[in-house]
């Protein structure tokens, strides 16, 4: 019997990579591609699935919640995460969160392939500098040092926490309105966040700026 391997993402020429690099490599399985979370979950449900390979920044969801739902569902599923220039505070969240095992477009190829290789046969497999974060237990004791978080995207962060518009924003930056919303998105998806509106509450429980009374 063939096994079945959903691999979700938001680019169709990666999709149709991955399925083919999977096919190569693995022989007689079933790779089905879905472009959102939404027709994964539901194949999943439907399906025995062996692996998900997942897209952390998939369009109009969240990848890290996606891993969660899926591990809810059925906690013997293998999890691929994989995303291009992988920061560290979404490293642990992803492997926290239960994936089997992280790859970053920012690899050799040889190493890429390992790790879905690996995830495929339940192998867990993270980058080395991941894998000393979570043998540490650093960052559940400091998650603000792992932001990466840039002095600029500092400052927007502030402002957001401070209730301003993109306007207000803008004019204390002294750069446009889409320029802020660009600042928010990139800030999101460091924080491994859904949506803007959550960035106040995260930067304050964690730190990134100080509550005041």
């Amino acid at each position: 019997m063939k096994k079945n391997i959903v691999v979700t993402g938001k680019d169709e020429l990666t999709r149709t990579a991955f399925c083919e690099f999977i096919k190569n490599h693995l022989g007689e399985v079933n790779c089905v591609a879905c472009a959102d979370g939404e027709s994964a979950m539901e194949f999943i449900r439907k399906y025995p699935i062996r692996l998900v390979i997942l897209d952390l920044f998939l369009p109009g969801g969240n990848g890290l919640g996606l891993v969660q739902k899926i591990k809810d569902l059925r906690r013997n599923i293998s999890i691929l995460c994989y995303c291009r220039d992988m920061n560290k505070l979404l490293g642990v969240r992803a492997a926290n969160a239960g994936a089997t095992a992280l790859a970053d477009f920012s690899e050799d190829l040889e190493r890429f392939s390992d790790r879905v290789l690996k995830a495929f046969h339940g192998i867990p497999c993270y980058p080395e500098w991941l894998q000393s974060l979570l043998d540490e237990h650093d960052f559940e004791k400091n998650p603000q040092n792992y932001t990466e978080i840039t002095d600029s995207q500092l400052q927007a962060i502030s402002l957001i926490t401070e209730g301003m518009t993109a306007k207000q924003m803008a004019d204390v930056m002294g750069i446009s309105e889409a320029m802020v919303n660009k600042f928010k998105d990139v800030i999101k998806k460091k924080l491994g966040l859904v949506s803007a509106a959550q960035i106040p509450g995260y930067a304050v429980t964690h730190g990134l700026v100080e509550k005041e009374d």
